[in-house]
């Protein structure tokens, strides 16, 4: 069970961490969850890690896009560099990143000491392919380079 849910977790915020990359691989534009108007743990730590000011300005962006007031084009990326900005501001996009690195360390710890090594070999299979060390290798550096 534990196992499971570390992964689940790290795998989902992997999932919306990628979202801000242009996720070619789901197919998805930049930042389509905020654009969406859809809740993600990323725009929960920005609500706790912002001003008041920074939260009302975050939840006028959701609203706009949500209302389908924001214009493809310019209005898109001007909402989008916004809320960019406002998730650095919180830290966003590390904390994040930082909870991957956790989540993916819980479940290898919960897999450790499995006693079946071939069950133990396909879970250490599942955890590379749901939440690759690479992965999180490549947010840490981008994290640090930006």
């Amino acid at each position: 069970v534990l196992f499971r849910s570390h992964v689940g977790t790290g795998f989902q915020v992997l999932n919306d961490l990628k979202d801000w990359q242009g996720d070619l691989e789901n197919d998805r534009r930049v930042a389509g969850d905020v654009l969406g108007g859809r809740p993600t743990v990323m725009w929960a730590l920005a609500l706790e890690n912002l001003d008041s000011d920074g939260n009302d300005e975050l939840l006028k962006i959701k609203t706009a896009c949500s209302d389908q007031r924001i214009e493809a084009g310019a209005g898109t990326a001007a909402a989008i560099q916004s809320a960019r900005r406002l998730y650095r501001k919180a830290g966003v996009f590390s904390k994040a990143a930082a909870i991957v690195a956790n989540e993916r360390k819980l479940a290898a710890d919960a897999i450790r000491d499995c006693g079946y090594s071939r069950l133990r070999e396909v879970l250490e299979f599942l955890l590379d392919l749901a939440v690759p060390q690479q992965a999180i290798d490549d947010l840490m550096t981008a994290e640090t380079s930006e």
